[in-house]
């Protein structure tokens, strides 16, 4: 597959979500800088190859797909001229997923970054979600007590994020709903994948391993080709 495009490769293993969502808006940031550097600009990135599709690679296809001046499924007319828009394309080495697989999610700040990205996308993970208001840690009695359990913290999150202020209450707070959910992996794992744009979920491929990256030397807009371990290639 020959285009005259940059392909940029981003694994998807980043564990913790709401780290990794906060981490996306600089991935975009950066992204958009590409084109507007005031040196001699590389060629613009066309199309990034997501390798895995867990709650972090699906998460990125997302971010890069309903950025408005970045996405290719955007109109023309809300296009910036100056940014180009791009093709996300997904590889997984599995050839199902079980998403029942998995332990529960903690989302806090992440569901904030979800709202930015696609509020239909962060409105269909809260109504699967439930919301997180409090927060308490106990531990069994060390002497003898009464109660089975001792309280080490008590924390309502709501005055907690009040009480800091700033734009720490501006993002968690919104329209006096707690940005704080908990979810089962599996589940926002089918919900990210559900809600990929039909064209980008066209572009997601299973039964694909990685199994080495190459230059590729055929264009002179550079960008890497990837190959699998049923030796094929996608690039750039």
């Amino acid at each position: 597959m020959m285009m005259s495009s940059r392909f940029l490769l981003v694994p998807a293993t980043i564990k913790s979500t709401g780290v990794f969502l906060l981490f996306l808006l600089s991935i975009i940031q950066s992204v958009n800088s590409l084109s507007t550097s005031v040196t001699t600009p590389p060629p613009p990135i066309k199309r990034v190859a997501v390798i895995g599709i867990g709650v972090a690679g699906l998460t990125l296809a997302h971010a890069l797909e309903n950025s408005p001046d970045l996405s290719s499924s955007s109109s023309q007319s809300n296009v910036d001229p100056l940014h180009t828009p791009i093709k996300v394309s997904l590889f997984e080495s599995r050839t199902t997923l079980d998403f029942k697989a998995g332990g529960g999610l903690q989302l806090n700040g992440g569901m904030s970054v979800l709202r930015k990205i696609n509020r239909e996308l962060q409105t269909a993970v809260a109504n699967a979600a439930l919301p997180l208001t409090n927060i308490i840690s106990r531990t069994k009695p060390w002497g003898e007590s009464d109660e089975p359990f001792t309280a080490l913290l008590k924390l309502n999150l709501k005055e907690a994020i009040q009480q800091t202020g700033g734009t720490t209450e501006e993002e968690l707070i919104v329209d006096g709903e707690v940005m704080a959910y908990t979810i089962m992996r599996g589940v926002l794992q089918k919900i990210l994948l559900e809600k990929l744009p039909p064209a980008t979920a066209e572009r997601v491929k299973y039964g694909k391993t990685l199994t080495g990256i190459e230059s590729n030397t055929n264009d002179l807009d550079g960008g890497i080709m990837c190959q699998f371990d049923d030796g094929t290639s996608e690039g750039p």
